[in-house]
Formats: structure tokens, C-alpha cells, sequence
């Protein structure tokens, strides 16, 4: 039976990367905090959707950084 698959898992299979950064720190339904910086969610789901997109795609490594992480990309 083949998978019901959600807006992330469309765009992994017809994009095919080898690998996915998770990375929506901001909330846009809040204004920016006193010191102009965006008020970051909290990731409660973050894991799942991880868990989503390892199940149905194993072999896309996944990124998720933390607030403010500089990240290179070649």
C-alpha cells in the first residue's frame, strides 16, 4: 500500500535531495520581541515531522540547527 503522502514528503520525492535542513525557528503570527529578534516556536513537532520524512525517505539526511547556528552549504 503506498504511503499518504504530505506536502513534505511530495517535495523531498520530486525535488530528491540529499539533504533537508528543518529549519522555521520564527513565529509568524507574533510581532518581533523588545530587542527586534523573532519569537522562535517551540519545536514540539519538529521531531515528528523528522520522523515523517525518515520513514517514507531513509536516505535524506536530516539537519534541524539550533537558533542562530551559522551553517555552510557547498
Amino acid at each position: 500500500m503506498e504511503p499518504d503522502l504530505g506536502y513534505p514528503e511530495k517535495i523531498i520525492a520530486a525535488t530528491r535531495p540529499s539533504t533537508v535542513v528543518l529549519f522555521h525557528h520564527d513565529n509568524f503570527f507574533k510581532p518581533l520581541g523588545p530587542d527586534g529578534l523573532v519569537v522562535s516556536f517551540r519545536f514540539a513537532r519538529m521531531q515528528a515531522l523528522a520522523s515523517r520524512i525518515r520513514r517514507i525517505h531513509p536516505q535524506v539526511r536530516l539537519r534541524c540547527p539550533a537558533l542562530f547556528e551559522t551553517m555552510t552549504f557547498y
